[in-house]
């Protein structure tokens, strides 16, 4: 594979989706798109509360109750450098340079991918890893930090070092070893992709003759396979995705309609899906061949206009987890094809030349609509942001409730989750209003319809959220915030127990 022509002919549109990518990071970082779902008390309790030192370097705690502590240290890497340049700054800055941490690790592996590349001289793997992460993986970028994508990063690079064409002398295997030891805590699924890695090299035991690196991987990978799920079940279920989460539990109790499949912003993958499977078959440059440039054209005209016309452009944040983490899934069925296709000597480049060129060009025409359904979703995003902060100006109450009218008219309050509401209200904490939280409503049906707690939709537990906060929050008074008030009017409602301290 020629990886020069490829970027020297598509070079346009991949400045337009880096262009597009650096848009979406920046409308992150300003709508505060760290505050969706339960990042907060990541944040919180990872940095602030275990290590709240602001004079020194901080890295995100160690805990036995975290499988992802490597990841955890990673994005601690690029937060730590941030930190010195936003000292004194409000607390939601610091949670908005959390979030950042995150895309600066997605940047570095996705980069990382294309020099393995160069060394193994499999760019077609590196080229798979970035449409995966453009046409899959930014679709989920809606709940911000998001561990297995740098796990599924760090997987293409571990399969572009098995896969090698070139034979592989002994420094490889240094950056082998990093990987594979990153991969032991770095998220759930990291235990599926090890256990396909180990039965891969099996078949190369008897054939050592520069195979080493292959066995050395698969051996790595087999410990890999016992030591997460042990891990698993040693942890408190309330602290982390367990392997069968997604999708079984997605098939199992949740209600999948294909009008919902398509219509709630699953459409651009799916639509890729199938622009991928027809340049499978179509043999010739998709930017020079004019039947497929308009046919191309045509195609995502109207599915631009069929997502504007049946959903707004307009993401449906609520059920993120439920409906869009299942496609993530896909990353095995695509390695299993590779490592196959290695196998058995199958070449799709020599079958079709301009495969992977126009993958590039499809990826770099999905991705940048995926960008600009996340950069639209951001803005409505910051929208309910300001929503909160003006709530919580307005009010003179210290725990406060969304009126009833709001959470029946306002289309932004999509984004509400209701493990989330309350520690996004301590984040948009300033001096003017400290000592206020705003707590979701149990009573509200239409409220705990639009948030995913439980099997049953109606289930909100608010006892949950107090607790969350008296030991996340109000046991740590800062410059950022006091809850004293808060804790004052748990006790004093008989919420919950007064400290015996």
């Amino acid at each position: 594979m020629n990886k020069d022509n490829i970027f020297s002919k598509y070079k346009i549109p991949l400045a337009i989706l880096i262009i597009t990518y650096a848009i979406f990071i920046f409308y992150h970082w300003i709508n505060a798109m760290g505050l969706y779902f339960d990042i907060p008390v990541m944040f919180s309790a990872a940095f602030i509360r275990h290590t709240f030192a602001p004079d020194r370097i901080q890295f995100l705690l160690f805990q036995e109750s975290n499988a992802r502590n490597f990841t955890n240290l990673l994005v601690a890497i690029p937060l730590n450098i941030i930190m010195p340049f936003i000292k004194n700054q409000p607390a939601l800055t610091a949670l908005k340079a959390f979030s950042l941490s995150y895309f600066i690790i997605h940047i570095l592996f996705l980069i990382a991918n294309f020099f393995v590349a160069r060394r193994t001289k499999r760019y077609d793997i590196a080229i798979w890893a970035f449409a995966f992460y453009f046409i899959l993986s930014v679709v989920n970028a809606i709940w911000v930090v998001r561990e297995i994508h740098i796990a599924m990063l760090a997987q293409f690079i571990i399969l572009n070092y098995f896969l090698s064409k070139e034979e592989l002398k002994w420094f490889d295997f240094i950056p082998i070893l990093l990987i594979e030891t990153y991969l032991f805590e770095s998220f759930e699924t990291s235990a599926i992709f090890s256990l396909i890695m180990f039965i891969a090299s099996i078949p190369f035991i008897k054939k050592r003759r520069n195979n080493i690196h292959r066995i050395a991987i698969g051996l790595i990978s087999l410990a890999i396979t016992f030591y997460i799920p042990i891990k698993l079940m040693q942890l408190d279920n309330n602290n982390n995705i367990h392997l069968p989460s997604g999708i079984f539990e997605w098939i199992s109790h949740h209600e999948i309609t294909l009008k919902t499949l398509f219509l709630d912003n699953l459409l651009i993958p799916i639509a890729a899906f199938i622009a991928i499977i027809f340049i499978m078959f179509f043999k010739k440059d998709c930017l020079k061949n004019k039947y497929a440039s308009w046919g191309g054209l045509f195609f995502i005209a109207a599915l631009i206009y069929i997502i504007y016309k049946q959903t707004g452009f307009a993401a449906n944040a609520a059920i993120e987890i439920l409906y869009y983490s299942p496609i993530l899934w896909f990353i095995f069925p695509l390695m299993i094809i590779l490592l196959t296709a290695d196998y058995f000597d199958i070449d799709i480049e020599q079958r079709n030349p301009n495969f992977y060129p126009n993958l590039v060009l499809i990826t770099c025409i999905f991705g940048c609509l995926n960008l600009l359904w996340q950069i639209n979703s951001a803005n409505d995003f910051g929208k309910y942001k300001n929503y909160l902060e003006e709530l919580l100006n307005k009010s003179e109450e210290v725990i406060i409730k969304i009126p009833e009218y709001d959470l029946q008219n306002n289309p932004n309050l999509r984004y509400l989750t209701c493990f989330g509401l309350s520690q996004q209200s301590v984040f948009l904490q300033n001096k003017n209003r400290t000592g206020k939280i705003i707590l979701p409503d149990e009573n509200s049906i239409i409220y705990n319809e639009s948030c995913a707690t439980g099997i049953d939709k109606t289930y909100y537990d608010p006892q949950r959220d107090i607790l969350r906060i008296q030991d996340g929050f109000t046991k740590v008074k800062t410059k950022y915030w006091d809850l004293t008030p808060v804790k004052e009017e748990f006790i004093k409602t008989g919420r919950v127990k007064r400290d015996k301290t």
